[in-house]
């Protein structure tokens, strides 16, 4: 990560000297010329910037591209949409009015940019409060572009300010359209099969550990540099985020959100029954040449070495692969993020997640409940084995009693109080968190998400036999 970082960087210096060189009265001509290309360049490099983490850098880029082309459309877009991304609502709401006042009021129509700067008005209206502004222009927006790319995220954030207007039938309707539509866009049908045969490998592993009373091997007699990962896990909509904001601001742990810390792990022993037998039998030396692969994938997303503090990694629905962790680290801790599986599925079903085999299944509320019921049963065996590695935090606790639930929680870390965890929403508006929970983890703790489900109970009537199973099993019954 830091070797890409000092690329980008040196780039960047080379724009900079090139418009330097052209600022020049004499060069006025050729200035004007280069600037869309400039602008650009700038442009893809406060992405890159951003997608590594580096978010100041790449607001720093993105400005450059804005301050030499103040009317370009993808410069303003990225600069607003970066800001409202990192909460900072006011900065974004600035940009988007003095794009206005030089280039007229936006009202949903040009190309597709000016489309995307609408949108984002309309929901920065619902994150200033006016549901009903952001309402009338999402409404507006469905209306006129009944066949549009950016129907599906209309449709998405009309059901969200719906929701929060109590309009639940009619919220209901709209996330129903928003998934619809992502159900149409190219690729859809690649990402909904594989998501298919994610179930059919979860339901090997349930299968290959059913009858088990235990992870029937020895533990390593090996030692690596550094200690155990903490794995923070948990079905999406759980808590993770939440708990990741929390954690990430006590000084003695480091986490990492949602990496590919297993990369060249989990196709080898996840899958198939010859997978799984192959994790059973790895001798020491296996297991320490994957301890190595593993501390390779988290180094490559550090932005320095961990030193003395504690990797917590950070990706919910490896959830799946706690025997993996177990094999390669028999005293990992395994904190896991629970909710009532009722709110966790509907809250997958409101969110216009990025499609990858995983979030595909939230496209249909049948899948999305067989896909967690799938999930979780796996996770009810990992349980039975790892009775001393997990420690369970449910949402709803931790949000009517935050000081109590954390102590408990670093007490289970070994780990001493940091008044940090106090202030954690406000470490998450200096960190970029890429998941749809950015919005709610800038906030102090608040309890509005728990039991939203009862003010969708029909509409879901359809799946309460997949989840009472679980409902139960978490203790959500009464």
């Amino acid at each position: 990560m830091t070797k890409l970082i000092a690329v980008l960087t040196a780039f960047e210096n080379k724009l900079d000297r090139r418009v330097a060189a052209l600022s020049g009265d004499e060069n006025t001509a050729a200035l004007a010329a280069e600037v869309p290309g400039i602008c650009a360049a700038y442009l893809k490099l406060a992405k890159d910037m951003t997608d590594a983490g580096h978010i100041d850098e790449g607001l720093r880029a993105g400005r450059k591209a804005l301050q030499l082309a103040p009317d370009d459309l993808d410069a303003n877009y990225f600069i607003a949409r970066k800001l409202e991304r990192l909460n900072r609502v006011d900065e974004a709401w600035q940009t988007l009015v003095a794009f206005e006042n030089r280039c007229g009021t936006l009202n949903g129509s040009g190309n597709d940019t000016l489309k995307k700067l609408y949108l984002l008005k309309a929901h920065l209206e619902h994150r200033c409060g006016n549901l009903e502004v952001s309402c009338a222009m999402l409404q507006q927006f469905v209306v006129n572009h009944p066949r549009h790319a950016l129907l599906s995220k209309a449709y998405g954030w009309l059901g969200k300010a719906l929701d929060g207007l109590g309009e639940h039938d009619a919220a209901m309707r709209a996330f129903r359209e928003s998934n619809q539509e992502l159900s149409r866009a190219p690729g859809s049908i690649e990402w909904i099969d594989k998501s298919s045969k994610i179930l059919t490998r979860l339901e090997t592993s349930s299968r290959w550990y059913r009858d088990k009373t235990c992870f029937d091997w020895s533990s390593p007699a090996i030692k690596d540099d550094h200690a155990s990962p903490v794995l923070l896990v948990g079905y999406p909509r759980s808590g993770t985020t939440l708990l990741d904001q929390i954690l990430d601001s006590h000084g003695a742990l480091t986490t990492l959100e949602e990496r590919q810390t297993l990369s060249g792990l989990r196709g080898r022993f996840y899958g198939s029954e010859e997978n799984l037998q192959s994790l059973r039998l790895l001798d020491d030396d296996g297991i320490m040449a994957c301890r190595q692969i593993y501390w390779s994938n988290a180094a490559m997303f550090l932005d320095k070495p961990l030193g003395e503090a504690r990797l917590v990694d950070k990706f919910p629905l490896y959830i799946r692969f706690l025997d993996i962790y177990a094999r390669l680290f028999p005293d990992v801790k395994i904190i896991v993020a629970l909710r009532d599986p009722r709110d966790v599925v509907l809250s997958n079903y409101m969110q216009r997640f990025k499609l990858n085999a995983e979030m595909a299944a939230n496209l249909d509320l049948a899948r999305s409940a067989r896909f967690y019921a799938r999930t979780m049963e796996l996770y009810l065996l990992f349980r039975k084995f790892l009775p001393d590695n997990i420690h369970e935090i449910r949402y709803e606790d931790l949000v009517c009693d935050f000081g109590g639930e954390s102590a408990r929680l670093l007490d289970f870390l070994e780990l001493e109080w940091d008044d940090n965890l106090l202030k954690f929403h406000e470490h998450a508006k200096k960190r970029w968190i890429n998941t749809p929970s950015y919005e709610q983890v800038s906030k102090p703790i608040y309890r509005d998400a728990a039991g939203r489900w009862n003010k969708y109970e029909s509409h879901l009537a359809e799946v309460m036999p997949v989840l009472q199973p679980f409902v139960e099993a978490f203790d959500y019954a009464s």
